[in-house]
C-alpha cells in the first residue's frame, strides 16, 4: 500500500480516468507496481497471480513484468516513497499511451468483427444461406490456415447438410454446426488479436526499457560525477536515502544541467582531490611513544615456579615416584640406573626472568583536537575579475570547508557577492545538498562591490544563531579600499568576539583592504605549494 495518500494523488488522475483496463485494475496494477520498487522483498508476478488483473489482462501483467525484472532503479527505490511513486507514474502513463495506441490497431478488426455480429445474427435467427457460410469458410481459411482441419470439418459438414432436404432433426444439428463455427472464429480472431497486441506491448515495451536505462544511466552519472564533492556527507549522499529521499526524475533533470561543462567539473575535482591530500597530511600529529623490548634471561639457582618434569639426577628435585622404587631391593637397582643414566624424573623449575630496556620511536598517529566548533560565515567573491582558475579555486576549497562543517552540524552561512549579493543558509544538510549544487554551477560575472556582502554578514553576526560566528572572505580582492564606517562596524564586531579572516586568490590585491582583518591568508595559483599553507591555515584556524 501507498505511504500516504499525498504520494498516491500523483497518479490518482491516471488510475480513475485512465483509458486503460478498468478503475479496479488500475487500482491493483498501480499498488502492484508501487510496492515492487518500494519493498525490498516483493514477488510483482507472484502477488499478481492473486489480483483480478492478471484473470483479465494477463497479457498486460506478463510485459509489465518483464519491464520490472529489466528495471534498475529498484536498488535505489527501495524505501524511498518519492522515487518509487514517480516511477510508478511512468509505468502507468506508458500503460496508458500504449493503451491508446493498441486501439487504433484494434479498429484494423472492426471490418472482422462486424462480420461476426452478421452470423451471430443469422445462427440467432436460424437463417441459412449457403453461399454466405461456404465464403465464410475459404475467408477463414485463407486467414487462419493454421485451423485448416476445423474449417474442412465444417466445410464438409456444411456440405453433407446442405445437400440434402432438411428436417428439424438435421437443421437443428446444422446450426449447432453453424454455431461452433462461429464461436471457433471468434475464438480465433481473439487470439489473432492477443498475439498482436503482445507483439505490438514487446516493442513498446522495448522503447520504455531503452529510455529508462537512458535515465538510469544519467542518474549514476550524476551521481558518480558529483559524489567526490560529498564524499565528506556519508549516508546523507547514498541514492536510496538522505537528500534524494523527497527528490523524483524531474528533480534529478534540473541538477544534470550540472554536467553540461563536464571538464571544469573533472578540474574541480582535481583540486578537491588536492585538497583532501593536504587535509590528510595535516591531520596526521607527530607523537612520541615509546617502545619496549624484552627477552628471557638467565638467573641464578634459585627455585621459582614449576613448569613441567623432566629427566635428570638432581636428588633433591626428585618424583615420589620414584623415590618409592627404593622400598625393594629389586626395585632399588631400577632407581641406581636411572640415577647412573640421568634419566630419574624430576620436577622442572623456571630458572629465567623476562628483561629488556625501552627505546623511544616517533610513530604517526591522528589526534582529535575536542575544541568548540562554532557557525561560520563565508563571503565569496563571485565577479568577473573571478572567473577562471580563481573561481575553481575558491569553490574547491570553499566547498570542501563547507561540506565538512555541514556534515559536524554546524551551521554555516554562504554570502556570494559581485554587484549584488546572493546568500545560502546552509544549516540543515538534507536541505542543503541542492543549495551547494546550486553554488558549483554559479557562474561568475559581473563587477564588484564588496560592502554590500560586509554589511550584510553583520547584520547577520546579530542575529542569535550567528552570533558567535567568525568569518571569511574569499576574494582577488581587486577591490577599492574599505570605507571608514564599514571598517569601524568589523572592529565592533572583533571586540565581540568575531574574527575575520581573509583568503586572496592572488597576490594583485588591494593590501589596504585587508587591514581591518585579523588574519590574512594568500593562495596564489601560480605557486601551488601555498594551497597547502592555505588550507593549513584554514582548518587550524576554524577547527575543521
Amino acid at each position: 500500500m501507498f505511504r500516504s495518500s499525498h504520494l498516491r494523488n500523483q497518479f490518482d488522475g491516471l488510475v480513475k480516468f485512465g483509458n486503460f483496463m478498468n478503475e479496479p485494475c488500475r487500482i491493483e496494477l498501480s499498488e502492484l507496481v508501487f510496492n515492487h520498487f518500494y519493498k525490498q522483498k516483493f514477488n510483482f508476478l507472484e502477488e499478481a497471480k492473486l489480483s483480478r488483473v492478471q484473470t483479465e489482462f494477463a497479457n498486460w501483467i506478463e510485459v509489465v513484468n518483464l519491464f520490472l525484472s529489466r528495471s534498475q532503479f529498484k536498488s535505489y527505490s527501495q524505501n524511498n516513497a518519492s522515487l518509487s511513486t514517480w516511477l510508478t507514474k511512468e509505468v502507468l502513463e506508458w500503460c496508458n499511451e500504449t493503451f491508446r495506441q493498441l486501439h487504433f490497431v484494434d479498429d484494423n478488426f472492426a471490418d472482422e468483427n462486424e462480420s461476426i455480429q452478421k452470423y451471430e445474427n443469422f445462427v440467432k435467427e436460424k437463417v441459412f444461406e449457403v453461399d454466405s457460410w461456404f465464403d465464410l469458410l475459404k475467408f477463414l481459411r485463407k486467414t487462419y490456415p493454421k485451423q485448416d482441419q476445423d474449417w474442412e470439418f465444417y466445410f464438409n459438414k456444411l456440405l453433407e447438410l446442405s445437400s440434402q432436404k432438411l428436417n428439424e432433426k438435421s437443421r437443428k444439428e446444422l446450426f449447432i454446426h453453424l454455431e461452433k463455427l462461429v464461436e471457433e472464429w471468434k475464438n480465433s480472431l481473439e487470439q489473432k488479436m492477443l498475439e498482436q497486441e503482445w507483439e505490438r506491448l514487446q516493442n513498446e515495451l522495448k522503447k520504455l526499457s531503452q529510455e529508462h536505462d537512458s535515465k538510469f544511466q544519467r542518474l549514476k552519472q550524476i551521481f558518480e560525477i558529483l559524489s567526490p564533492f560529498f564524499k565528506d556527507l556519508g549516508r546523507f549522499w547514498d541514492l536510496s536515502q538522505g537528500v534524494w529521499q523527497g527528490l523524483d526524475w524531474d528533480e534529478f533533470e534540473k541538477y544534470a544541467e550540472i554536467l553540461e561543462n563536464k571538464k571544469e567539473l573533472q578540474e574541480l575535482l582535481d583540486l578537491l582531490g588536492k585538497y583532501r591530500e593536504v587535509e590528510k597530511e595535516y591531520e596526521e600529529n607527530v607523537m612520541l611513544s615509546s617502545e619496549q623490548s624484552f627477552d628471557w634471561r638467565a638467573t641464578s639457582a634459585s627455585k621459582s615456579e614449576i613448569i613441567g618434569v623432566h629427566f635428570s639426577d638432581d636428588l633433591s628435585n626428585v618424583l615420589p615416584s620414584q623415590v618409592a622404587l627404593l622400598s625393594s631391593e629389586e626395585t632399588a637397582i631400577l632407581f641406581a640406573k636411572d640415577f647412573v643414566e640421568k634419566k630419574l624424573l624430576t620436577f622442572k623449575f623456571r630458572d629465567e626472568y623476562l628483561g629488556g630496556a625501552g627505546n623511544s620511536s616517533k610513530t604517526k598517529m591522528t589526534k582529535k583536537t575536542e575544541a568548540e566548533k562554532g557557525p561560520l560565515i563565508v563571503c565569496i567573491d563571485t565577479s568577473a575579475s573571478m572567473n577562471g582558475l580563481p573561481e575553481k579555486i575558491a569553490k574547491t576549497i570553499v566547498f570542501g570547508l563547507l561540506s565538512k562543517i555541514m556534515n559536524e552540524k554546524r551551521k554555516c552561512y554562504l554570502v556570494s557577492f559581485s554587484t549584488q549579493i546572493e546568500t545560502l543558509e546552509l544549516s540543515d544538510i538534507d536541505t542543503s545538498i541542492p543549495k551547494l549544487l546550486q553554488f558549483l554551477k554559479m557562474g561568475f560575472y559581473g563587477g564588484t562591490d564588496a560592502i554590500p556582502a560586509l554589511l550584510h554578514t553583520i547584520r547577520v553576526l546579530q542575529e542569535k544563531n550567528y552570533e558567535y560566528s567568525d568569518v571569511l572572505f574569499v576574494s582577488d580582492f581587486i577591490l577599492p579600499n574599505l570605507p571608514k564606517k564599514t571598517e569601524e562596524k568589523i572592529k565592533e564586531q572583533q571586540v565581540k568576539g568575531t574574527k575575520f579572516y581573509s583568503l586572496a586568490i592572488t597576490n594583485d590585491g588591494n593590501q589596504n583592504f585587508v587591514e581591518v582583518f585579523d588574519e590574512n591568508l594568500v593562495y596564489d595559483p601560480s605557486r601551488p605549494e601555498n594551497f597547502k599553507i592555505a588550507i593549513e591555515k584554514l582548518r587550524g584556524i576554524w577547527k575543521v
